[in-house]
């Protein structure tokens, strides 16, 4: 076990601001590289991305301190994982908006989009799982019916009902909260 992260570790429980400025001047540059070699395999250089995956890496070592176990590695391994891990999943949500993003193109290119359907509407969709936004957009915006959607993505047709029943009510209780947070 090293003393020093143990230590490290100690001051972070006790919300020890000069703890946390250590850390992030020790290990900033080591965090910011493993972050851009993920967020660069598939986009050019990111570097919002990068310092959000950074940023949110100390940011949970504020906040959980107690997840850190000087035992099972040194702090460098842990933030490590954790920054490539934060990373991934940002890749993964870039990837969906990107697909989503692009369908929408398509669809304001050929102004099938609704006039209700707005910048609210479109932050609720990227909340979807990716099956449940394509069934989603394919009813609401493209009105298509439901044997048409099973025709184009191959998904039987009681499934297609179960997730429009579901995620129309989950869509309801998003704009009720929406409308109650205003």
């Amino acid at each position: 076990m090293n003393e020093k992260d143990a230590y490290l570790k100690d001051r972070l429980l006790q919300q020890n601001n000069d703890a946390l400025r250590e850390v992030i001047d020790t290990y900033s540059h080591d965090l910011y590289a493993a972050a851009a070699i993920v967020l660069t395999k598939q986009y050019a250089q990111r570097v919002q991305d990068i310092e959000e995956v950074v940023q949110d890496t100390f940011v949970f070592l504020w906040r959980y301190p107690e997840k850190y176990n000087p035992e099972r590695a040194s702090l460098k391994t842990y933030l490590s994982w954790k920054v490539i891990s934060l990373a991934k999943n940002k890749v993964v949500k870039n990837n969906r908006e990107m697909k989503l993003f692009a369908s929408l193109a398509g669809l304001y290119q050929h102004q099938q989009i609704p006039d209700w359907f707005d910048d609210h509407y479109l932050d609720m969709f990227l909340a979807l799982p990716d099956k449940a936004r394509e069934v989603m957009v394919r009813r609401l915006i493209l009105n298509q019916k439901p044997k048409d959607i099973q025709n184009a993505l191959g998904i039987p047709l009681k499934e297609i009902n179960n997730i429009l029943f579901y995620y129309k009510k989950r869509l309801k209780d998003m704009i009720k909260e929406g409308m109650d947070a205003r």
